[in-house]
């Protein structure tokens, strides 16, 4: 950011302009000038226009000492610019106070004061100038209301003051209209933060109505309506969202989160098998989640298949040892059996998948495959008790 310049004498001050907007006369302050004042003003634009900055500052440094029974607007709030342009910003501060002394009412001296102590992280302070450069600028209907008002409100956010800065953002976005997305993304985090969330999603929804096919908007309605766990509509404001752009894993996440919520883990599950063939692989946790899934939608067909895949990329006791748990609770004793009777070693559980493999053999009327898969339970004491009493129900 740089300070707004305005039009003197003849000739521009440094810096980029921004629109100039006063309450009183810029004439009346170059009047007010005295001759010296005049041409000092003169020289230090000559300088300026040759880059040497320094110079021209010290020009004006000397002319203060020279006259240090005057002072003139122009000069202070020359003095402030090039002091912030020279990245001296707590000289700057002191001249553009000297300038606002000198005439309160005058815009660009406020703004700029405002943006050297935000350059500062004076955000309190930097606030409240902005807040007092938007009174002027809403009097004088200058061009510059909507960059004031969006300063004051940024200033405001910088130190969590969303009470003070809800007001400077809504009349941006609500009455000026300023839907650009960083402006309309910092009034919904406002609301959020001061616990207005309606106020958010009438916002949104406001906003779409004017630009429909913005993702980001549908986006972020969507976050504002599952933060208040409005389930099925921020699932549609998503689904809206995917069918406007390229999807991304994020996206397919998000939206299998959202029918987790909802309590359809079957549609969960459907999606995360789309962001597979987005990605071409997922993580182990993300493989677990899908077999969950499935699980929990009654599909244990489906829930084999994906454990599979999982143990060929991710080999683990843990896979094998679900496996079987999944065949046994599907009455699939022998292949149950085939597989946990070969688990030798686990991390947890140790000795389950004997006891497990024991039960799938008698219920396969194996019974000499069951002795002897809870003769090796037995081994382990959480187990041992029950294996030795099922052992001997066995041979009565």
């Amino acid at each position: 950011m740089a300070p707004v310049m305005v039009l003197i004498v003849v000739c521009w001050i440094f810096l980029p302009r921004a629109a100039l907007g006063t309450t009183s006369s810029l004439d009346s302050y170059q009047r007010l000038l005295s001759p010296a004042a005049h041409r000092l003003l003169v020289n230090v634009q000559s300088l300026v226009a040759k880059k040497e900055e320094r110079k021209a500052l010290a020009k004006i440094e000397k002319f203060r000492q020279d006259h240090h029974r005057s002072a003139y607007l122009l000069v202070e709030f020359m003095a402030g610019n090039l002091q912030f342009s020279l990245e001296q910003l707590g000289t700057a501060v002191v001249s553009y106070r000297r300038a606002i002394e000198l005439a309160p009412k005058f815009l660009p001296a406020q703004e700029n004061l405002g943006m050297t102590l935000l350059s500062l992280q004076e955000y309190r302070q930097a606030g409240e100038k902005f807040a007092a450069a938007v009174s002027l600028a809403r009097k004088t209907d200058s061009d510059r209301l909507d960059t004031l008002l969006k300063y004051a409100g940024t200033s405001y956010v910088m130190v969590a003051d969303y009470g003070r800065a809800q007001p400077f953002f809504s009349e941006l976005v609500e009455q000026r209209h300023d839907f650009g997305r960083e402006s309309v993304q910092t009034l919904v985090r406002i609301y959020l933060e001061l616990q207005r969330n309606k106020a958010a999603e009438q916002l949104l929804v406001r906003v779409l109505s004017r630009f429909p096919e913005d993702t980001a908007y549908w986006e972020l309605l969507g976050q504002v309506r599952l933060g208040v766990k409005n389930y099925a509509s921020a699932l549609a404001a998503y689904k809206v969202m995917l069918s406007l752009k390229t999807p991304e894993a994020k996206d397919f996440k998000i939206i299998s989160q959202l029918y987790q919520l909802l309590g359809i883990p079957s549609a969960a599950a459907q999606v995360m098998e789309q962001l597979y063939q987005l990605q071409s692989s997922l993580t182990v946790d993300e493989l677990g989640k899908l077999v969950s899934l499935y699980l929990q939608a009654g599909d244990d067909d489906r829930a084999l298949d994906w454990l599979k895949r999982k143990q060929s990329l991710y080999p683990s006791g843990r896979n094998l040892l679900q496996q079987g748990e999944i065949l046994y609770r599907a009455g699939r004793y022998k292949e149950a059996y085939g597989i946990l009777s070969g688990l030798t070693l686990l991390s947890e559980k140790q000795g389950y998948q004997f006891l497990l493999a024991g039960y799938c053999a008698w219920y396969a009327d194996d019974l000499s495959a069951a002795r002897s898969a809870f003769k090796r339970a037995s081994k382990y004491e959480r187990y041992r008790e029950r294996s030795i009493a099922l052992i001997s129900g066995m041979l009565k």
